[in-house]
């Protein structure tokens, strides 16, 4: 009795509604944010939050030039650039290490060519 009828129009009618919904559920979870809002937002490591309000009729080139300009204007990309080429003394220490090594290496790999040269032997 469920399937035929009055009920069967309405259990298709519930099911459709159920598989739209569960379909629109799953479609809006892979839209990226910056999709649905309309502004775009950087977040950086400093806690610096740069929002650059994007009309309906804009170009987005001029959007991107907008959130470009407000990005250097900030001054937290010029803290990066300097955090990243900053090292602690045990990277500093670390990295001299691993130099005097190679110049080590290097420098027994011409004394022993060297060594073979003063010996006269033909074959280096």
């Amino acid at each position: 009795q469920l399937l035929c009828g009055k009920n069967n129009k309405y259990f298709t009618m519930k099911l459709l509604f159920l598989t739209i919904a569960i379909l629109i559920i799953s479609i809006s979870a892979f839209i990226p944010k910056t999709f649905l809002s309309k502004s775009i937002v950087s977040n950086t490591v400093l806690n610096v939050s740069i929002k650059v309000a994007v009309n309906d009729d804009e170009p987005i080139e001029n959007a991107i030039k907008r959130f470009k300009r407000a990005c250097s204007q900030s001054g937290h990309l010029f803290e990066l650039r300097f955090k990243e080429e900053w090292e602690n003394a045990h990277d500093k220490r670390k990295r001299k290490s691993e130099r005097a090594k190679l110049l080590d290496r290097i420098e027994r790999t011409n004394d022993k060519y060297e060594r073979r040269a003063e010996a006269g032997n033909d074959y280096n």
